[in-house]
This record gives structure tokens, sequence and C-alpha cells, in this order.
């Protein structure tokens, strides 16, 4: 799954594609929706190149790794630069999906924030489309350096700092952007998406709780806290969380893997054999299906034993 925000200015009115490439061929390709989401499935463990070629914004070449145990969690961000011309029609209100206020077009950029800030966080955001990640920090910490209460900065730093696993260090800075932007819903997401990865269940259900509060058609944030219940046993909550994150957007298979562990620890094997059939039918090439494959076939040898 993954986010396309846009640097300066507002989302276009025309649909971004979105390619993903893997050893020199084309493994995909897609459109981000009307709030930038995308996302690709049934892709095995392997290195991929995220590209978008579009014409109002320069180009984009990222890479990530899908690892063997990579978990359930895989979500990149990517920040589009709008290519040099003159925005006109923008309102100084308008904001990118309902989030930074700041992020509508140079001027506004610069009516809060140095030059030299801004243009700090250009070349962070195009070292880490680039996939060159210290020097997206050393970027990210330039600006802030220059304007500490540049939001913007901070949250894609905390994220470079997530793909790195630091989770100190984005947890720190996620921290700062909801001190500095209460009402980025986003950073919600991600602060618990930092807890619930390193195993601070209470602190991760908190925060994502606050995130639904702000954003609650978030298939992405009921999956997260779907995902929180079920690590610490609440399970009625967890099913019901992980069911709507399904329903609301049928990409987040990896839900369905968390609805199997609930019903084999019920012992309710019809439904875990129900997910699993339908987890392997959307995305057969997945890593986890080889394994989902085996509880399935042991929980049919199960039930025809009875």
């Amino acid at each position: 799954m993954g986010e396309i925000r846009i640097s300066r200015g507002s989302f276009p009115p025309h649909r971004v594609e979105v390619i993903l490439e893997t050893r020199g061929t084309r493994a995909g390709a897609t459109y981000a929706d009307d709030e930038g989401k995308f996302s690709f499935n049934q892709l095995v463990p392997n290195v991929y190149h995220l590209a978008i070629d579009d014409p109002d914004f320069e180009p984009v070449r990222q890479s990530y790794e899908i690892r063997e145990l990579s978990g359930a969690n895989n979500f990149i961000q990517v920040t589009l630069i709008p290519k040099q011309k003159d925005v006109v029609g923008v309102r100084p209100n308008d904001r990118t999906g309902g989030r930074n206020p700041f992020l509508v077009d140079t001027s506004e950029y610069k009516k809060h924030y140095s030059k030299n800030a801004v243009k700090e966080f250009d070349r962070g955001n195009k070292a880490a489309q680039e996939g060159n990640a210290d020097e997206a920090l050393r970027r990210f910490n330039k600006a802030i350096a220059l304007e500490p209460g540049f939001y913007a900065a901070r949250n894609n730093l905390g994220l470079t700092y997530l793909g790195k696993m630091d989770y100190a260090r984005a947890e720190e800075q996620f921290q700062d952007v909801l001190r500095l932007n209460p009402s980025d819903e986003q950073a919600y997401f991600n602060l618990g998406n930092v807890y619930l990865l390193s195993k601070h269940f209470p602190e991760a259900q908190q925060t994502l709780e606050k995130g639904l509060q702000r954003r609650p058609d978030s298939a992405f944030g009921k999956f997260l806290l779907g995902t929180v219940f079920s690590r610490v046993g609440d399970r009625a909550p967890a099913e019901r969380l992980l069911r709507e994150s399904i329903e609301m957007d049928s990409n987040m298979s990896k839900a369905r893997l968390e609805l199997v562990n609930l019903y084999i620890q019920e012992t309710r094997n019809a439904e875990a054999i129900a997910e699993l059939k339908a987890f392997l039918k959307s995305s057969p090439t997945d890593s986890f299906a080889p394994k989902a494959q085996q509880v399935l076939s042991r929980l049919e040898a199960q039930t025809q034993s009875r």
C-alpha cells in the first residue's frame, strides 16, 4: 500500500499513474485515487522500483524491498515535487487531502518557512525518492535545524527513520508533527504504526484511536488498530475492525491473515478456512501464501477427520 503526497500544490485533477518495476521489467501499474492512495498485491519478496512520470511533476523512481518476513505492514509514501511553473487558482486555505495546512504552493511555503529550509526539504524528498536514505536524513534534519516548526519535513524525516527501522527516532519526529499540527490524522497512523512495530501496544491503541476519530473511513487505520487488538488478545474488537478494513478496501488482504489467527485461537475452523481461501484467491503469490496453504490443508484435514 502507498500514498502520494504533494510537496507544493494541490493534488492534480487527473489520475496519477504509478508503475512498479523489478529486474528491468514492469511488475504492475495502477492509478492513485483522489486521496493519493494506491496499492499492489500478489507481490513476491524482491526489490521493486516504484516509478511515477507525470507531466505535472518531477519524475520519481523510488526503491522498496519486500522481505520474506516483512510482516503485514508494507507501506510506502511518495512525495511528488511539481515542475517549476506558476501555480494559479489555489486558495491559501486549501489542503492536500485535508492534511498539513501549508502544503499548497511555493509562495505559501515561503510565507511560513525560509527559502533555504524549503530547498533542503525538496532535496530531502528527492534523495528519498532515489532511495538514498542517509542523504534524505541529512537534508530533512538540515531543514528542521533551519525551521524547527517545519512539520512536513519532520513527517518525512520520521518516515525515513521508520524505513530504517529506527523506531525511537521515528517516534520522536511523529510526536513533534502532532505537537505542531494536531489535526494531521496521517501522523497518528504513522505514529501508531511505529508503536505497533515496536510492540508498544497500549500506546499504539491510544494513538490509532485518535487518528480514527479524525479519519473514521481509513481502512489502513482500522487494519492497524485491529492488528493491535489481535496482538493483545482482545478478539471481539479485533475481528470487527479487521472485517471493516476489508469491507472498506478489498486490497487489505493481510487483514484476512489476522482474522485467521483469531479464528484458530477460538477453534472457529470453518471461518478460518474461508478466510484462508479468500486470501489465497486474492494473493496467490504473496510471500505468506505457502504458509497459508499449509495451514489451510491442516485445518481441512482436521475437519474431515471429525
